[in-house]
């Protein structure tokens, strides 16, 4: 296709003109691309990195994962504990490698904003934004049968404990239950944003430029100039009246940074789900590999800051987190078709802060605070509970130096222990709020409407602007 340079190849740099220029092809950039270019705006969308096909998403999820991650999937936190915080670099950016869930902002964050923060809208303002994206998305209940064993455990294991549960939406209406969704969809049946949005902006006649990793922002008069290069040095420079700035929470800090904002609250108030999980053994076959990874959740402790969801960890995966060693741990990975992995996230209350990038990775530092901390200790009593109550006769848990759990010994053992941060095996898939929206100039970067203040032809159009955690995958 024309309208998408990919600047690995060989060939001349490359000069363009535009109307906007949008730095970033994920959830924000993409939506904002095919919204502007279906309104006869010219548009140039630059993503540092490759547009994947089918092909790519072959073979090992290891090796795909290398492919689709940004920094090799290896983002890491830095603070009280090590949070594993990865984030997708390709067209599409996350949204290739998220898990498909598509859940509304729910309305009490909605309402919080309105009376806490002054944003002037709610549920109602926002539904008929909310259904053309998952119209888009084809957003939808995952089909039963996909749903499989690990639905009916955790169905069985909630009822018994007394919490609502139920399946979750997701943007699959062709998911064919490979629990790949995390690695890059095999068959293309998430609607994810390549999917989904690109196409549909290149077809209003957008450009899309990809390996072009920004490396500069610059004003010049009332115009917006951006350089990006490939690593094999091919460049293109893009002149604009407007920029859309949708790097991702980790990274249009930096790039906002770099292009001269200065802001107090730039890169601050990082808040990012944290979350810990469990494998649950079962004395019966699970088979989380063939079916839809995270199909089904708790409902029930939503309103307290608790999202409960099942995940489907490929064979190779659930090999690198299992936390025996020895024959213990050849044991375990015997039990594989029996397993299932079960895990909740915190909204969160504690904040980090991205303080830069250091040879191209983010520099996040997060603590994790003492309210969190009981959030979790409370969690992972649910998640023994659920899994126990539903078949279960071993947990495997997140937590370092407590390897297995019978189900004799259920979440009781837990009262003997007096957790702290770095005892959990942390993992956190939601960064937000680097650049927060806000009616108070000196506590948000952007306003209501998400433009830069101190530069009005600039919008942030990606996770950075959420004010504060959400409760549910954005």
């Amino acid at each position: 296709m024309s309208q998408v340079v990919d600047l690995a190849q060989p060939g001349a740099d490359e000069s363009i003109e535009a109307d906007v220029v949008i730095v970033g092809s994920g959830a924000g950039g993409a939506a904002a691309a095919r919204t502007l270019a279906s309104r006869g705006l010219a548009v140039v969308i630059l993503e540092a990195g490759k547009f994947l096909g089918r092909n790519d998403y072959a073979g090992s999820v290891l090796v795909r994962s290398a492919a689709i991650y940004a920094s090799l999937g290896l983002q890491y936190t830095v603070g009280n504990a090590s949070i594993f915080l990865p984030t997708g670099e390709a067209v599409g950016g996350t949204t290739t490698i998220n898990a498909g869930t598509c859940l509304r902002t729910p309305p009490w964050i909605l309402r919080h904003w309105r009376e806490e923060q002054g944003l002037d809208f709610g549920p109602q303002d926002l539904d008929p934004y909310f259904e053309r994206v998952e119209s888009w998305l084809e957003v939808g209940v995952p089909d039963a049968k996909l749903l499989g064993v690990p639905a009916t455990v955790i169905a069985q294991g909630a009822e018994r404990v007394g919490i609502a549960h139920g399946p979750l939406m997701r943007n699959a209406p062709g998911c064919d239950g490979q629990a790949a969704c995390c690695f890059g969809c095999p068959t293309g049946a998430k609607r994810s944003a390549d999917i989904a949005m690109i196409p549909a902006a290149l077809q209003s006649g957008a450009m899309l430029f990809t390996h072009a990793r920004v490396h500069e922002v610059r004003t010049e008069g009332r115009e917006t100039v951006v350089h990006a290069r490939s690593a094999e040095g091919r460049s293109v420079s893009v002149r604009a009246r407007s920029l859309v700035m949708a790097a991702g929470a980790l990274r249009t800090p930096s790039l906002l940074r770099a292009a001269g904002l200065r802001h107090p609250m730039l890169g601050r108030q990082l808040t990012i789900h944290p979350a810990v999980g469990a494998l649950g053994v079962f004395p019966f076959h699970v088979g989380m590999d063939a079916c839809v990874p995270q199909g089904y959740g708790l409902e029930g402790l939503r309103q307290q800051g608790l999202l409960f969801e099942t995940a489907g960890l490929p064979f190779e995966v659930t090999a690198i987190s299992l936390h025996a060693i020895g024959p213990r741990y050849v044991e375990w990975l015997e039990q594989y078709p029996h397993m299932l992995a079960f895990g909740f996230n915190v909204r969160d209350t504690s904040r980090g802060r991205v303080l830069g990038h250091v040879r191209g990775l983010p520099l996040v530092r997060y603590d994790v605070g003492a309210a969190d901390m009981t959030q979790f200790s409370f969690g992972l009593r649910v998640l023994f509970d659920v899994l126990f109550q539903g078949g279960a006769h071993t947990v495997l848990p997140g937590i370092y130096g407590m390897d297995e759990v019978a189900a004799r010994q259920g979440s009781r053992i837990l009262d003997a222990r007096s957790l702290a941060a770095s005892d959990l095996d942390l993992s956190a898939y939601h960064p937000m709020g680097t650049a927060r929206m806000g009616v108070d100039p000196a506590t948000s970067v952007v306003d209501e409407v998400g433009r830069v203040r101190g530069a009005k032809e600039w919008v942030v159009c990606d996770g950075s602007v959420v004010p504060s955690s959400i409760g549910a995958n954005p």
